[in-house]
């Protein structure tokens, strides 16, 4: 006599992803070029490690990394003078990059003023 025993197994599937893009991307104006902007809406189920801020002279196709911060701000303090610039941010973590959000007005750097096109 063999008795049968039945198991049941329920297994979880959990799907990860890359965040989504920041949203309200501001600039406050001053002696330094400050952005602040709010984490994306999706995390893609395994939290944010930080954000990746670029920055690219106004019409050109190449954008160059300022930081990293682990936080929704970032601070240019560096940009050259005389120049007028677009900027971009987005979230990663450790699946990958999200998409970037882009500042919708150009800002020109100059006489240090920073001015929004």
């Amino acid at each position: 006599n063999t008795k049968l025993t039945c198991c049941r197994l329920y297994l979880t599937q959990i799907l990860l992803d890359v965040p989504g893009a920041p949203e309200n991307l501001e600039v406050t104006q001053g002696p330094t070029l400050d952005f602040i902007w709010t984490a994306p809406k999706k995390d893609g189920g395994e939290g944010i490690s930080g954000y990746i801020v670029e920055y690219s002279v106004k019409g050109s196709p190449i954008w160059t990394e300022s930081g990293r911060p682990g936080s929704e701000s970032w601070q240019f303090t560096d940009l050259p003078q005389g120049e007028t610039y677009e900027f971009r941010v987005a979230a990663y973590n450790m699946v990958g990059t999200g998409e970037f959000t882009k500042y919708d007005k150009p800002v020109g750097v100059g006489g240090g003023k920073i001015n929004p096109h």
